[in-house]
């Protein structure tokens, strides 16, 4: 069961070629296509002893799942409320890891230099991501706007994406979400950390290996 669950983890996966982020030189490595989906943390934390801590898995409208909806309606939303620490389990236990920050922002331009992936015409970011403008103020499914040209989808909305923590102690996380009101929240331009390792409705992840 594992075994056949992480080869499908993986074939869900883009090569992301090396190259350099401004001065800073990226290393190739593979990405997660889409953000992680309730579906595939469920399996991890039913998989596991003890359980992640305190995870509640919610639905769209932000109401825990077991109280007022079956979990299979939700399986292809992008999980969401896992703290830091719960999302780095799901990736050791899967033997991958968080991107740096570095590494999803280069994952995440695919070459660009604008703003965006897509450059610097804000118009287009609703083909590319799910924001306050056109969400009705919750996520969706992973993998319905338009992928960069890597082939990552939702980088720039649907949830924020915990990053692997630097030299620092505190906890990174990138990319806009549905609820991001203005076009710079779904930008390259917002790098966001908090001090501690809480959870969020916006704040989802996804996984990178070498």
């Amino acid at each position: 069961m594992y075994d056949i669950f992480r080869n499908r983890c993986m074939k869900e996966q883009v090569r992301i070629p090396a190259g350099k982020l401004g001065n800073i030189g990226i290393k190739k490595l593979y990405m997660d296509k889409y953000e992680v989906t309730v579906e595939k943390y469920y399996v991890f934390s039913t998989s596991i002893e003890p359980s992640p801590s305190d995870v509640e898995v919610v639905s769209p409208a932000g109401i825990p799942i077991m109280d007022n909806i079956s979990l299979t309606d939700v399986y292809s939303f992008p999980v969401r409320r896992i703290s830091w620490h719960d999302a780095k389990a799901y990736a050791d236990w899967l033997g991958m890891r968080l991107p740096t920050e570095d590494e999803w922002e280069y994952a995440a331009r695919a070459r660009s230099t604008g703003k965006f992936c897509f450059g610097d015409n804000g118009s287009l970011l609703g083909e590319y991501a799910w924001n306050k403008n056109n969400s009705g103020g919750k996520p969706h499914p992973v993998g319905l706007k338009k992928p960069n040209r890597w082939g990552l989808y939702d980088m720039h909305g649907n949830v924020e994406e915990w990053c692997a923590r630097g030299d620092n102690a505190l906890f990174p996380y990138r990319g806009g979400c549905y609820s991001s009101t203005k076009l710079i929240h779904c930008s390259f331009d917002i790098a966001r950390r908090i001090a501690i390792d809480s959870t969020s409705y916006r704040i989802g992840f996804r996984l990178a290996r070498d």
